[in-house]
């Protein structure tokens, strides 16, 4: 409560919050700008993407996807793969050629969004090749989600 008894809501001056959902069929990509604290001078911390002026601090992680350049995420566009066997008993794998990034991860998720394993990816040869056991994993849908520098694919396999 404030002064008086007056209570403050989520939208007053004092507070404000910013939500957002975002939806999209295509690439999404931003930067972020942030301001902690007042609006007055002096009272705040602010924090930017890239470029910054005055007392701002840069974060590099508030820009998605992180890559070093927009030929690399051209580059990556263009990248598919495929998981196989499928459907699998044991053992998945896939490949992937004309890999120039540096930053690679796998993340396997189940039919209810739980992550249940994820790993590095290695570039040998500008190609990143992989196999994972599965075998510990129950018979369902599983989707597999790779990372090249921020960024990112997917496809689905079934445990059999």
């Amino acid at each position: 409560m404030g002064a008086a008894g007056v209570q403050k809501a989520a939208d007053s001056m004092e507070n404000i919050v910013l939500i957002g959902q975002f939806t999209t069929d295509g690439d999404f990509s931003f930067e972020l700008n942030i301001q902690i604290g007042t609006p007055t001078p002096g009272q705040a911390e602010q924090y930017v993407a890239k470029n910054p002026e005055g007392n701002e601090r840069t974060i590099p992680s508030l820009i998605y996807p992180d890559v070093s350049s927009a030929t690399e995420i051209e580059n990556l566009k263009n990248v598919d793969f495929i998981v196989y066997p499928n459907p699998s008993n044991y053992k998945i794998s896939f490949e992937i050629n004309d890999v120039t990034s540096s930053k690679n991860y796998y993340k396997i998720y189940d039919m209810f969004g739980a992550m249940v394993e994820s790993g590095k990816l290695t570039v040998e040869g500008g190609k990143i090749y992989k196999t994972v056991d599965v075998s510990h994993l129950p018979e369902s849908m599983y989707l597999i989600q790779l990372s090249l520098d921020g960024v990112i694919m997917s496809s689905k396999f079934i445990k059999s």
